[in-house]
């Protein structure tokens, strides 16, 4: 049953607990118990402060959220070793998260339930996150766990194959994973589990690989990705002049394409998933479509990415068949009209295109030599028609 944060009823209040909170309370007293200056343990203390967050009242409600974010040291780390509520300890994990000790309290807490987890898996770093992972029963349970690991980049990429691994010889399947398969089936692929130092080498060229990719770094965003590769490594109409005048450079751009380049399978599919526009741009050039695909289906690809993936002719036919077949894709005019001119879309998806494109577009489509003579001429049938 999933976790509501819903208050206590005054059934479940301890008696101290009750004549501060109860119906019949002073408004005073609750005044005080929000900002932490009742007489309260620190098992209470932290109910109370969870409990006066929901209240009805908004500017009480405030205080107590102010309170329990800026609780001294010593009384939250007394609270969080108590048997506190699941609720109570959700609640202070959002104010927690950063820092490391109190994390690991939670973590700990035999209370603490499965969502809890999930969310520091969205929001820690490889620590805590290590402690997370170590927890494979929950992981599991709840997929939702290995679901957040997978998509923070601070996680290492030799527990996520642990996890994924852990996963499918029980069965279970992350859907919300879009390379989740991918991943599996290249995970598959590897013959013995690899060594620590084997695990230790690819965590280290995934942080290398993520770090050198970053936007800041390579100094290209989601507009301009996918153009910078391209001309990096040569590729169509900037050809063999462009790609040898940027190898002679000292390009940090081009180390980073070959850092990415380096990565094993599954490493790679998780980074074409959660990685940056750079990375997408990368990867979605790979030779094995599995990874291709994880760049095309990363959550965080763009719509002016998808226009630009959508007139490559040089990539995986399975990356058009992909884009061509997704109705958010398509929503979008000129995607459809790049598709439409590329080769490799599949013919009858391109003509039942034909209908969106507008008279101008149909026209150069009609004349066009790089598309199928089939294409073309039903285009120019189309213009006779509305011209009747």
């Amino acid at each position: 049953m999933p976790l509501e944060l819903n208050p206590f009823s005054p059934d479940e209040l301890s008696e101290p607990l009750k004549k501060i909170l109860g119906p019949g309370a002073p408004p005073a007293i609750k005044t005080m118990a929000a900002r932490g200056l009742a007489p309260l343990g620190p098992h209470d203390l932290a109910t109370a402060l969870f409990q006066l967050s929901l209240d009805a009242d908004e500017t009480l409600a405030a205080v107590a959220q102010k309170t329990a974010a800026g609780l001294p040291e010593r009384v939250l780390q007394a609270a969080l070793a108590e048997a506190l509520d699941a609720r109570v300890l959700h609640f202070f994990a959002r104010y927690v998260h950063q820092r490391p000790q109190f994390v690991e309290q939670i973590v700990y807490n035999r209370n603490t339930a499965d969502e809890t987890f999930a969310y520091f898996a969205t929001q820690c770093t490889e620590r805590e996150l290590e402690m997370i992972a170590a927890a494979e029963e929950r992981c599991l349970r709840c997929p939702t766990i290995v679901e957040a690991l997978y998509f923070n980049d601070q996680a290492r990429q030799s527990t996520i194959d642990r996890l994924i691994d852990l996963c499918v010889r029980n069965g279970v399947m992350i859907d919300r994973i879009p390379a989740f398969k991918e991943a599996a089936a290249a995970l598959a692929l590897g013959a013995a589990a690899p060594s620590l130092a084997e695990q230790e080498a690819e965590d280290d060229l995934f942080r290398e690989a993520v770090d050198a990719g970053r936007e800041e770094v390579v100094g290209v965003d989601a507009s301009t990705a996918d153009e910078t590769v391209a001309k990096i490594i040569g590729e169509g109409g900037e050809g063999a002049q462009a790609a040898k005048e940027e190898e002679e450079k000292v390009d940090p751009r081009r180390m980073s394409i070959e850092k990415i380049r380096e990565l094993k399978l599954s490493t790679k599919i998780r980074l074409a998933t959660v990685g940056s526009a750079f990375h997408r741009a990368v990867l979605i050039r790979d030779s094995n479509k599995q990874v291709a695909l994880a760049a095309v289906k990363s959550p965080g690809i763009s719509d002016m990415e998808v226009v630009r993936y959508a007139s490559n002719r040089a990539l995986n036919e399975d990356v058009i068949r992909y884009i061509a077949n997704h109705r958010e894709f398509l929503k979008s005019y000129q995607v459809k009209l790049n598709l439409v001119n590329n080769p490799k879309c599949p013919l009858p998806t391109s003509m039942r295109l034909l209908t969106y494109l507008r008279e101008g577009d149909l026209k150069a489509l009609s004349r066009s030599k790089s598309v199928s003579a089939t294409l073309a001429g039903t285009a120019k049938k189309i213009l006779q028609q509305k011209a009747k």
